[in-house]
């Protein structure tokens, strides 16, 4: 048996995502989720602000908890794409209590994924919308 299969909680992305909005994309806003989700667990501090919940990580923070295999440069991308993509809503919070002296908050638009034709399943996967991809 080797190491590399398996051993660690491994990062599941669903094809359909991944085919709708990018993979690297998919994979982040697939750990963005997970982090909403469990905004609680103490790593990745949640708060809930317009019945959203929001965690917040600066692009150092999201490479050494989520994405090791990615550059800084990577993580940004891809977070500026699914914020142009309007996936991922961000917030800048400013205050001298701060590091540096701001902070950014990330949540998931779970509207515009639906709209985007990937609509959540019953047990919380991306489930392609028909009518989307007989529009193409």
């Amino acid at each position: 048996m080797t190491i590399l299969l398996l051993p660690e909680k491994p990062i599941a992305v669903l094809p359909s995502l991944a085919v709708a909005i990018g993979l690297n994309e998919a994979i982040a806003l697939q750990q963005l989720h997970y982090w909403l989700v469990n905004a609680d667990n103490g790593k990745h501090y949640g708060r809930v602000k317009a019945h959203r919940t929001w965690v917040y990580n600066d692009y150092n923070e999201w490479q050494a908890s989520s994405f090791p295999f990615w550059s800084i440069s990577t993580i940004r991308r891809t977070f500026g794409l699914l914020e142009k993509q309007n996936l991922v809503v961000s917030e800048m919070e400013y205050g001298a209590d701060l590091p540096g002296g701001k902070r950014k908050w990330y949540t998931i638009d779970y509207g515009v994924l639906t709209d985007l034709g990937c609509a959540q399943n019953e047990q919380g996967g991306c489930v392609q919308n028909e009518q989307r991809v007989c529009s193409k």
